[in-house]
């Protein structure tokens, strides 16, 4: 089969979930699926490793004309838009064929007035569900909230769950910052509560003085910035803008806990991937997080999240004995088994198959 992959997302991030989901499947295709990228990326991070792999050129003279569209694009057995808005000359009005579309979160949705160009988003992703043969959901939490906007789509949504690519380091490999640290990873907008992550770390300095928060994303702005000077741990936190697989790893290993304190997640790749290190997670009990940490980590209620709880479950972690730490590291990575990319490639793959 003729898979044709829009590559819109690589457009609008350097890093991120989305275009590592994205690069995951289309590297380890079965070899009688042949991926197409729409249009050519300059993007070096995340993008597919698959010999097959060839570029669809689409003139954009093609928009005028439907039939012209559809007959240049009649050798593509399926599309998989990577994102809600898709590239030039395709739209959703006129886009031929088989359209699958992941959904990944209603994020937009339920934040518009917090997120920027938040109509424009949810103008599209309205587009892409109504125009989808089949849309995939990454977690029972994001398919009900599509069937609570969408109750139609029902016959026409799966969910099939992200997995974590990451390789767990050589043990060879140390802690490289010698001390101990909590990790804080991904994008850092409102709903993402990063406030409470720098508050909870500020009280845990108070007794423990050689403590480090180790923070994943992209470069401080400028509210950040004096918030952490103001808070007085601005040397004891270190900003990481876009490491390689392998630091990442390495930097969830050695970590004493992800401190992912979000109010709403489609599903929650950080903690996977902390949990496939064997780090544990200090996150809310909200949206899809319960699924995706299940037991393994530290839930608290999103009505009681505060920077004293979290520093409280922060503490029972560095308090811990090591046979509770070997034990929680145990059950992090019992729970990220679950989910697997085989499992997320085997069930897209079916999906494809539908449409043979």
């Amino acid at each position: 089969m003729n898979i044709l992959y829009d590559t819109y997302i690589f457009k609008l991030q350097k890093a991120g979930g989305i275009n590592r989901y994205i690069s995951d499947i289309i590297s380890n295709l079965p070899s009688t699926f042949h991926p197409f990228f729409f249009r050519k990326t300059t993007n070096k991070i995340h993008i597919p490793n698959n010999s097959d792999l060839k570029f669809f050129w689409l003139p954009k003279q093609l928009s005028r004309s439907s039939w012209l569209l559809d007959t240049r694009l009649r050798s593509i057995d399926v599309i998989h838009t990577s994102y809600y808005q898709i590239t030039p000359p395709l739209t959703w009005d006129n886009i031929p064929g088989k359209v699958v579309v992941t959904v990944y979160d209603f994020i937009m949705a339920r934040f518009p007035h917090r997120l920027e160009k938040s109509s424009k988003v949810i103008s599209s992703q309205t587009a892409a569900i109504k125009r989808a043969n089949h849309i995939i959901c990454i977690s029972e939490a994001t398919r009900n909230d599509l069937l609570e906007r969408f109750p139609e789509c029902e016959k026409k949504s799966s969910v099939i769950y992200l997995a974590s690519s990451l390789s767990p380091p050589p043990n060879s490999i140390q802690n490289p910052y010698q001390q101990r640290y909590f990790i804080f990873v991904g994008n850092r907008d409102s709903y993402k509560n990063f406030d409470l992550t720098l508050n909870a770390f500020a009280l845990l300095k108070v007794k423990n003085k050689d403590l480090r928060l180790v923070i994943i994303g992209s470069f401080w702005n400028e509210k950040e910035e004096q918030q952490v000077k103001e808070l007085g741990i601005w040397d004891s936190v270190d900003l990481i803008e876009n490491p390689n697989d392998q630091t990442l790893a390495i930097l969830y290993k050695y970590a004493e806990a992800l401190i992912y304190p979000s109010e709403y997640e489609g599903f929650g790749l950080p903690p996977l991937e902390a949990m496939t290190m064997g780090t544990s997670v200090i996150a809310l009990k909200t949206s899809s997080l319960p699924e995706v940490v299940g037991s393994s980590g530290i839930l608290i209620n999103p009505l009681q999240a505060s920077p004293g709880a979290i520093a409280e479950a922060a503490s029972s972690l560095l308090n811990a004995s090591v046979e509770e730490r070997n034990n929680s590291s145990l059950k992090a990575i019992e729970q990220a088994s679950r989910f697997s990319l085989e499992k997320t490639l085997q069930e897209t793959v079916a999906i494809y198959q539908q449409f043979q």
